[in-house]
């Protein structure tokens, strides 16, 4: 009917499509955060069991390394009884 009223209200209309897309995108962010609380969390629990098991390895190893030396003191003693090698004169 008159072409100027129609004008404004093609802004009007994009501009209140525009709330109703930011609003569902914000509704659509807030179910997007649970799912990567989600995963985060059970990163996290992936990672606390991976550190739990190198600690287990870490102390057996440590363990292995108090009773390797008391072994080693022994032939060095051994080694260390022997006489030292006459060098050669040129």
């Amino acid at each position: 009917m008159f072409p100027y009223l129609r004008i404004p209200t093609r802004p009007i209309r994009y501009a209140i499509i525009a709330a109703h897309t930011a609003r569902e995108a914000l509704d659509n962010i807030d179910v997007d955060l649970t799912k990567v609380e989600q995963t985060l969390a059970d990163q996290v629990a992936a990672l606390s069991e991976k550190v739990d098991a190198l600690q287990q390895r870490l102390e057996a190893l440590d363990e292995s390394i108090d009773e390797t030396p008391k072994e080693k003191a022994s032939t060095r003693g051994r080694a260390s009884t022997r006489k030292p090698r006459a060098k050669a004169k040129k």
